[in-house]
């Protein structure tokens, strides 16, 4: 217990290190939180957080199975508005516990301290670890569920029913934080047979004492997939699902690319070698002893892995779609280091270990590498574009009045959400709201989606009458040429002030004297 103490602490000490240096503490609002900036219409509407809730959950009910990713984000845009850092805040304590309740379930597992810190540590630390500052994702929400079912199912293997029922409660919060958390259910009761055969031998009373449990499991599993089935119909998003137009071969390419990030695939190719190649024995033989010795966590790592690989083959990995996959990698790579120290020959555990290390070392340090993917850069880069976008809506702020007659130009077809958090920010936190609408789209061959977006795209700016009342204009980034050459009929850049944040250019008229 003492030695779990000092590890809590650590991860608390790097969780506020990392959050601290990057500069994620204090970066404010991000006009890329999509769900968030959203969600900002509930900020001070004077109806109570029960009623936004509901409004927000039907809003979604065609799109997203989240409901208590919604309420979380609901909640906190409806209670502290723009003082996102909160709920940021509320994702940093999330992660620190994650972390901790997977090196828990890791410690459970007969991992080492080092092991069981491993396996949250690659779980997290790569281009995924977008979801923990983001707060436009539910995935935090649903890893920590998820670590936690996997601890309380250890407990309840040991300590009974109390256990059972309250894996349960933390499994179904799990399932309702994101829709591909679902997925993860049937691997629950991989992972309550795995605790449950360390203290029972035979297979059929494992089976039968599981059953408390794993039916209660399966039938949530069975509703919520009947529910976004029938109700909403598949989800109605189109970049998830399953689609009658992927070949097996799609499938596999996916598989194969769940591992292209940050080059995890050398990592995983260097630990399947070391695990064929340096144990001892035939070739099969090695690969027989690893299968025998841990078939049931590999069992475990397939159920977390290929639902989600099913579910993401339509558009194929992106930032937040690697987790919880990432979960069942990273497992894969303690249980070869584990087997590594048991059976190969000395050096050969520290040598894989010493790898895996450096990735992490090069994921977190700073300027150490030109990927902009790059765990750390990434981050910086996500604080930069939160600072120049706060600068930017300040220069309008502050130069505007609330019926200034301000125009956003924007990109329907590459930049959809930063035009949207805009608007919301200027409408609902500083009161400006005679705003309207340029579209404008580099001409080229759209896709039926690019059309659909730049079909639904708001266009208010025919509306305005007299061009040359407009005081401000917010261009959104690699869009001011464009607008410069279709608008100078009746634009004339002398008569305006031009104030640059990053590719965010904004056009204040200037006072006549």
């Amino acid at each position: 217990m003492k030695n779990h103490a000092i590890v809590f602490g650590g991860v608390t000490l790097f969780w506020l290190i990392l959050f601290a240096t990057t500069g994620l503490l204090t970066a404010g609002l991000h006009f890329d939180t999509d769900a968030y900036n959203t969600m900002l219409a509930y900020h001070n509407d004077g109806k109570s957080l029960g009623e936004d809730v509901k409004s927000a959950m039907e809003s979604f009910k065609q799109l997203v199975f989240a409901p208590i990713g919604l309420f979380y984000v609901v909640a906190t845009a409806k209670l502290f508005g723009g003082n996102i850092e909160i709920a940021r805040l509320g994702y940093l304590i999330l992660g620190i516990l994650s972390t901790f309740l997977f090196f828990l379930a890791g410690r459970k597992m007969g991992f080492s301290i080092a092991l069981s810190l491993l396996f949250p540590a690659l779980s997290f630390f790569g281009v995924q670890f977008w979801v923990w500052y983001n707060v436009n994702s539910h995935e935090p929400l649903g890893l920590f569920f998820m670590a936690l079912s996997f601890y309380l199912i250890a407990l309840s293997a040991e300590k009974g029913i109390l256990f059972d029922f309250l894996a349960l409660l933390s499994s179904l919060c799990m399932s309702l934080s994101k829709e591909n958390f679902i997925l993860v259910l049937p691997a629950l009761v991989v992972i309550k047979l795995y605790f449950l055969a360390n203290f029972q031998k035979d297979i059929k009373k494992i089976i039968v004492k599981s059953l408390l449990f794993s039916i209660p499991i399966l039938l949530v599993f069975l509703a919520e997939i009947a529910y976004i089935l029938i109700v909403m119909k598949g989800g109605g998003r189109g970049y998830a699902g399953v689609s009658a137009s992927a070949g097996v071969g799609a499938y596999i390419q996916t598989f194969f690319m769940l591992f292209s990030p940050n080059d995890v695939y050398l990592y995983v190719i260097c630990s399947l070698f070391l695990l064929l190649f340096m144990t001892g024995g035939q070739l099969l033989g090695n690969l027989l002893t690893f299968i025998e010795k841990n078939f049931l966590l590999l069992l475990l790592i397939l159920a977390i892995i290929v639902p989600q690989i099913v579910v993401y083959t339509q558009t194929g990995w992106q930032l937040r779609y690697y987790l919880p996959a990432f979960v069942g990698i990273s497992l894969f790579l303690v249980l070869v280091l584990v087997h590594l120290k048991d059976f190969a020959p000395s050096g050969t555990y520290h040598f894989l270990f010493a790898l895996l290390i450096t990735y992490l070392a090069l994921e977190m340090t700073p300027k150490i590498t030109d990927n902009p993917d790059q765990t750390f850069r990434a981050a910086r880069n996500y604080v930069s574009f939160a600072q120049q976008g706060e600068q930017f809506t300040q220069s309008i702020v502050s130069q505007s009045q609330p019926n200034s007659l301000i125009l956003i130009v924007n990109d329907p077809v590459e930049n959809v959400v930063t035009p949207a958090g805009l608007e919301i920010y200027l409408r609902k936190l500083h009161g400006r709201t005679n705003i309207k609408n340029l579209p404008l789209s580099i001409p080229f061959d759209h896709t039926a989606v690019s059309e659909q977006r730049i079909s639904n795209a708001p266009n208010t700016f025919a509306a305005i009458e007299d061009k040359t009342t407009i005081e401000h204009i917010a261009i959104m980034p690699h869009r001011e040429k464009l607008f410069l050459h279709e608008q100078k009929a009746w634009f004339d850049p002398a008569k305006y002030n031009r104030f640059a944040f990053w590719k965010l250019v904004h056009y204040a008229k200037k006072t006549e004297k």
